[in-house]
């Protein structure tokens, strides 16, 4: 047995006071007169001895009584081996997700989480140290607080988007005990244990006592929208475009008529109607087309329930009007690269002399074409090489006349493979990677009756180079015109002179001009068409507006001005985790939109698979201590119990009181 306050055996020293009593005043001598002494020897001798006996049991009923009393005052307990007695700093982790939404005898997870934790901080003494976190991380949570402020928190405690792997959860715990000046520190985890989120494996570090209170829900059925995302990197105008939604049946049976449908420019359309088999994955598509330029966003639906977060996705992305292609020459253009650019409407042609270069104009180009240039001149090659890793495509059709060591440097600059001397051969190309995004959807299918390019002149590559990607081939296995990635941007490649003299590629239409709208509509940067509320804070701002003059703000469910970092000519914002709704947000310079966004909720949440209390003592190890309050009546008393042991200090009250009852009944009713 210890004592929580030991300081107060020190009144131990008041059973003096009934010994005292004792000695001194039962031991007073009285007169007594007798008519007849015949019997006073005999009546002397009982009376003594009776005397005695009840004045012993009167003192030792006292001495107990006072003895349990100052023992209750010490708080005793029956110590269990690790009992964890001082002050403690304790974080208590409420599990606030969408999966704590779910219902367990007519009530949400959240709201019993939410007792449970209540009882947690009322075990705690006055003195401990408290943190109350959440998956949302506030930062009125990063601190640690007394036990009626903690109680405060937990009643302020929401449903939540944003969702954070446990082993993240355990490290800020951990971050904030260790400050703490205290020798004991406790982990608590309140928490459905969705199998999505328990990362860890066995816990090893001794310096936290782990406690884990599971809580389980009824089990549901959920089918989710997992990803959303259009078959190109851009959207096109007036023309098809392809939208691919992954779904999933998160449930232990099947899914019949789930309905699929997407909304539009203010209109809803159906999609399609699904049946999915209990864990199925399916990737279903469908196409839209965009009639207006610019800033566009949809949104995915689909029908089902109980669980309904998961069910709506969100894409924004912006669609041009018109695209630009620079043509830089040492004479002018080849008349059958420009008929072939003038031809499309949407595509803006502009020829420069490679000695004439508005280097201004370069980053605002979706696609630099260098048609056979014989040189290229440092300057001209530094400014390229800067346009491309910023995100842009550039095109090289080389001269047969070309300076070989100043194309092969700029080509080695950039990582991409060089040119060797050229042959004059006749070389036919065989074979068109639809598979790549410049021809993925040119061709319904290829047949044996398309014409196809050849060349009579060409360079061959040394290979030295990373990253390329066929566009044609050539039968003798050569490329004829290659694709490498650089960074952001994109250099298209070809062995021969676009010049009709050395090959036929210009003549074929079919492939030629699709190839060049392609090219340049591939310029837009891998840009974000969905982000995910919580993990994605930093957004890169992708329209034009000027900084110095305006300030950004973000407008939709809230209204906000973000947080601007500038990097080079980049700018990114930060939301700060203040979006706590899935939808399009509109993101404003002024009254100018410069771009619209896209949030949706995290799909961690959609797995409704959950860890028992064996399966979580297994995983997590010894070190955890599961606690089930179960039929339990009082939480707070079950982890006291746990955390110091059984108290006695009740039964020492009803002890002392059972001691003096019967000194009064001795005194009463023992008559001498």
């Amino acid at each position: 047995m210890q004592f929580l306050y030991p300081y107060f055996l020190w009144a131990l020293a008041v059973i003096a006071i009934p010994v005292i009593i004792h000695l001194f005043y039962f031991r007073r001598f009285k007169k007594v007169y007798f008519t007849n002494v015949r019997f006073l020897k005999s009546i002397k001798e009982e009376t003594a001895a009776r005397s005695k006996l009840r004045n012993l049991l009167v003192l030792l009923a006292r001495v107990l009584a006072l003895t349990c009393l100052v023992l209750a005052f010490a708080l005793p307990f029956l110590h269990r081996d690790e009992a964890r007695i001082g002050r403690k700093a304790s974080s208590v982790f409420i599990d606030n997700s969408f999966s704590m939404e779910a219902k367990a005898a007519d009530v949400i997870l959240l709201e019993k989480a939410k007792a449970y934790a209540r009882e947690v901080i009322t075990s705690h003494n006055e003195d401990d140290l408290i943190q109350v976190l959440t998956h949302d991380f506030k930062g009125s949570h990063q601190r640690l607080v007394d036990r009626e402020e903690a109680l405060s928190l937990v009643e302020e405690i929401e449903i939540t988007p944003s969702v954070k792997l446990l082993s993240d959860v355990q490290n800020r715990q951990k971050q904030l005990l260790n400050s703490s000046n205290t020798r004991y520190r406790n982990i608590y985890w309140i928490s459905d244990f969705q199998k999505s989120i328990v990362d860890l494996s066995t816990l090893q570090d001794t310096t936290f006592q782990n406690y884990a209170l599971p809580l389980q829900s009824v089990e549901e059925s959920n089918v989710s929208i997992d990803s959303a995302w259009l078959s190109s990197p851009v959207a096109r105008l007036n023309e098809p475009n392809t939208v691919f939604v992954r779904l999933t049946n998160r449930g232990n049976a099947p899914a019949e008529n789930v309905r699929l449908s997407f909304f539009h420019q203010g209109q809803e359309k159906p999609v399609s109607v699904i049946d999915l088999e209990a864990g199925d994955t399916v990737t279903d598509t469908f196409n839209f087309s965009i009639s207006t330029p610019g800033w566009q966003h949809i949104e995915i639906k689909l029908t089902d329930h109980p669980v309904t977060f998961d069910d709506h996705y969100f894409l924004s992305f912006e669609v041009q009007e018109e695209l630009s292609a620079m043509v830089l020459s040492d004479t002018r253009p080849d008349a059958y690269m420009a008929t072939a650019l003038k031809s499309m409407d949407n595509m803006d042609m502009t020829f420069q002399s490679a000695r004439q270069v508005d280097y201004s104009r370069l980053a605002s180009q979706d696609m630099v074409i260098l048609e056979g240039l014989t040189s290229l001149s440092t300057g001209l090659s530094n400014e390229l090489s800067e346009y491309i890793r910023s995100g842009g495509n550039l095109l090289i059709f080389p001269s047969q006349n070309i300076v070989l060591e100043e194309y092969n440097n700029f080509l080695q600059k950039l990582n991409v493979h060089r040119l060797t001397d050229p042959r004059r051969a006749v070389r036919e190309v065989s074979y068109i990677n639809t598979s790549e995004f410049i021809f993925d959807d040119v061709f319904t299918r290829v047949n044996e009756n398309i014409r196809l390019p050849s060349a009579n002149w060409s360079f061959e590559l040394d290979r030295s180079g990373r990253g390329e990607e066929t566009l044609l081939r050539f039968r003798d296995g050569g490329s004829f015109i290659s694709k490498f990635t650089v960074d952001k941007g994109r250099v298209y490649l070809s062995v021969s002179p676009i010049d009709k003299t050395y090959n036929s590629l210009a003549n074929d239409a079919e492939i030629f001009i699709p190839m060049l709208y392609k090219m340049a509509l591939s310029t837009s940067e891998s840009y974000e068409m969905s982000h995910t509320i919580g993990a994605d804070d930093l957004i890169q701002v992708q329209g034009d507006w000027d900084y110095e003059q305006k300030i950004l703000e973000i407008k939709g469910a809230v209204n906000f001005i973000p947080g601007i970092t500038r990097i080079g000519p980049n700018t990114l914002i930060n939301v700060n985790e203040q979006i706590e709704e899935a939808g399009i947000y509109d993101l404003y310079a002024g009254d100018q939109l410069v771009q619209k966004i896209a949030f949706n909720y995290d799909r961690t949440e959609s797995e409704l698979s959950y860890y028992t209390s064996d399966e979580i003592k297994e995983k997590l190890g010894e070190e955890i201590r599961i606690i089930d309050s179960g039929n339990q009546t009082s939480l707070a008393q079950v982890l006291k119990e746990s955390e110091e042991g059984q108290p006695l200090w009740k039964w020492l009250l009803i002890f002392t009181l059972l001691f003096l009852a019967a000194e009064q009944l001795l005194l009463r009713f023992w008559k001498i």
